[in-house]
Formats: C-alpha cells, structure tokens, sequence
C-alpha cells in the first residue's frame, strides 16, 4: 500500500489509512494507493501531475499498469482480496 502522509513512520508501524485507487497491473500485482488522515486527497486527479506521473513511472517500470481505478473499485478489490 503507497501512503500519502505528513507524517513521518517508523518501519512496519502501522497506521489508519483511506484507500482512494489502485493500480491493476499485468502482473497481478496491484498497488492500493491510500492516504492518512492528514493528507486531503479523495481520488487519483487529487494528486499533483508531476507526482502521478512519477508514480505511474516507478510502478509501470516492472509491469505495465493497466488501469488505474478509484475508491469504489479499489475498496471492492481490498474486501475480496483481504479474508
């Protein structure tokens, strides 16, 4: 899960976090993007230009992304995926 935070963290600590959208990558392996509660963004258009397209560099590096889905989508796939 990528965290957008103002805080700093300590590794492995863990946090309450708001997940907002996701990447559907070829591999499989999808990255939730979520943010905490000091952090005011409420889907993928929320976040800077030059940071999203940082993200989609880094992330599609390995796989190619797919898609990029919003909150709804992104909090079905974490309720199938997460019993």
């Amino acid at each position: 899960v990528l965290v957008f935070s103002n805080k700093d963290f300590g590794i492995g600590e863990s946090i309450d976090v708001t997940p907002f959208a996701m990447f559907v990558r070829e591999d499989g392996d999808h990255k939730v993007i979520s943010r905490d509660e000091t952090f005011p963004l409420e889907k993928w258009k929320d976040i800077s230009l030059v940071e999203r397209e940082l993200l989609l560099e880094f992330f599609g590096y390995k796989s190619k992304i797919k898609e990029i889905v919003e909150k709804n989508k992104t909090e079905e796939y974490i309720t199938l995926n997460s019993q």
